[in-house]
């Protein structure tokens, strides 16, 4: 069990290199701040009010990262433990199960208002360039 953890954690940390990056890239081309996508991530757990702010706030945006980088960790340990238990190797297919998985699971299980801060913060393809980010670097993920 313990590999499984260590290769999805590690599977967990280039999803989230990858996911935020590409959230703050589109937010600083839709909003002109990096710090957009990450305080819209913050509205997932009830931080930065209802609208996320665009500025670098020093309570949301660490806690925003924080919920990005702690969600995709566990993403990556439940996609490798899938992966071990399917006897399947990462690839095109898996990497895009695993992008839409995290979009079925941001549309059905997260809070509505995180869905529209995001399109608001990102734009519409900002906002599926997450989800490609997600699927690509799950695909790329070393077995």
């Amino acid at each position: 069990m313990s590999e499984i953890v260590t290769r999805g954690l590690r599977t967990g940390a280039a999803l989230t290199a990858a996911t935020m990056c590409t959230m703050m890239a589109a937010s600083t081309l839709k909003r002109g701040s990096p710090w957009a996508s990450m305080n819209a991530m913050a509205t997932a757990v009830g931080l930065g009010g209802r609208r996320a702010s665009d500025r670098f706030d020093p309570v949301v945006t660490p806690a925003g990262v924080a919920v990005l980088a702690g969600g995709l960790l566990a993403w990556g340990i439940g996609y490798e433990k899938a992966l071990d238990a399917t006897g399947k190797r990462s690839g095109p297919l898996t990497g895009a199960l695993s992008a839409l998985g995290g979009f079925l699971f941001d549309e059905l299980i997260l809070p509505d208002r995180l869905m529209k801060n995001f399109r608001d913060k990102m734009g519409v393809l900002g906002t599926l360039s997450k989800y490609v980010a997600l699927g690509v670097a799950s695909a790329a993920a070393p077995r």
